[in-house]
């Protein structure tokens, strides 16, 4: 994901086009999902932007 849409969608959930644009986002996963199936929006990946105070995790610990 480009720089400047986590900045702007931090801690959010989004769903992305198969350009890995953001064509829709929300606070919360069930939020998203219902509005992409009431909206007809097909999305090719859903994730979470993590927040800039998330932890952050590495290797299999």
């Amino acid at each position: 994901m480009r720089a400047d849409l986590v900045e702007r969608f931090r801690g959010r959930w989004v769903a992305l086009d198969e350009a890995g644009e953001v064509v829709a986002d929300a606070g919360e996963l069930g939020t998203l999902l219902e509005y992409l199936e009431s909206a007809g929006i097909h999305a090719d990946t859903v994730q979470r932007v993590p927040a800039a105070d998330d932890p952050l995790f590495v290797g299999l610990g």
